[in-house]
């Protein structure tokens, strides 16, 4: 097996085993399994302090809910992921999936942008659904993560598309005589 192919082989088990991982992730996180530092969850950029722990089960069930609309577009990537390097895996590297595969990569790192913007208000208002009147908040955030994702997945569509250019170029110099 040759370097490529062993490589793209052991990131695709890891993206495998990303897929069912991080949901379960999320969820335990939200439903008091395990406890993860505010710092590593989307909710950050909320005015109030945030005790995941000291949250009403109904709260904490509702706001897992909101939290799964980015989840499901992550694992999305991770699927389109496992796809790209199983093609690489096989030594299939120009091929028209693959152009497609890492196309749909950089729309879903768009995506989560865009899910990012959905899913701040809802969760900021349900973690604070059980605040005293007024006391509830609405919180919309553009951060650098949301940059970055835009930023990076742009790039990666354009590369699909240079990608798909470069291979219509092969293949046409292939059908000239």
């Amino acid at each position: 097996m040759s370097r490529i192919n062993l490589i793209s082989y052991r990131f695709g088990l890891l993206f495998k085993v990303l897929i069912f991982l991080y949901p379960l992730m999320v969820i335990a996180t939200w439903l008091g399994a395990i406890t993860i530092p505010l710092s590593y969850l989307s909710f950050v950029r909320l005015p109030v302090e945030v005790d995941i722990q000291s949250l009403r089960f109904m709260v904490r069930a509702l706001a897992c809910m909101v939290e799964m609309i980015p989840t499901l577009i992550v694992m999305m990537s991770f699927y389109y992921l496992i796809q790209l390097f199983t093609l690489y895996s096989k030594n299939n590297i120009f091929g028209i999936q693959n152009v497609l595969f890492i196309k749909k990569i950089g729309y879903t790192l768009i995506a989560q942008v865009a899910a990012s913007l959905v899913t701040q208000p809802l969760l900021s208002l349900v973690l604070t659904m059980d605040a005293p009147s007024g006391g509830h908040i609405i919180a919309v955030g553009f951060g650098s993560d949301e940059l970055s994702n835009m930023i990076i997945g742009g790039i990666v569509v354009l590369i699909s598309w240079i990608m798909e250019e470069g291979r219509k170029l092969e293949e046409d110099k292939e059908l000239t005589i």
